[in-house]
């Protein structure tokens, strides 16, 4: 029986050597996974960090993005708008040179015609003169 008893008590303190080994293990493992996960945690932190702070910047390029397209739109209609306005001006400077040309034609025209028809005038003058001494 003696016999018996120790190789039952050998038994059980190999089991409860095994049973505590395996308890250190999985203690480590816990604080292994414990550790992991602080460290995740802190990644994920920083993920989140990271992306609040590009959130933010891409606001903040998105209104510079959409304040530069605002002001070329404004200059691109501000362009179009002088482009008229040279091309109405030369619209305008071609009809009053026009006008102004047939103005100069005319003038030139009605002092040739006056010089034309001074000596008529003349002749029409020495005429009546002549006609009324004559009656």
């Amino acid at each position: 029986m003696a016999a018996t008893s120790d190789e039952a008590l050998d038994s059980l303190l190999f089991d409860f050597d095994q049973i505590h080994t395996d308890f250190i293990k999985q203690t480590f493992e816990i604080q292994t996974l414990q550790s992991s996960r602080k460290s995740e945690i802190q990644r994920r932190e920083a993920v989140e960090f990271t992306l609040n702070t590009l959130k933010s910047e891409n606001e903040r390029v998105m209104k510079l993005y959409t304040g530069s397209i605002s002001k070329l739109a404004n200059q691109l209609e501000r362009r179009n708008d002088c482009q008229s306005l040279k091309e109405e001006l030369k619209r305008v400077n071609d009809e009053y040179t026009k006008k102004e040309n047939v103005s100069d034609y005319m003038t030139i025209n009605m002092t040739e015609t006056v010089t034309l028809f001074k000596p008529c005038a003349l002749s029409q003058s020495i005429l009546l003169l002549f006609y009324s001494n004559a009656i």
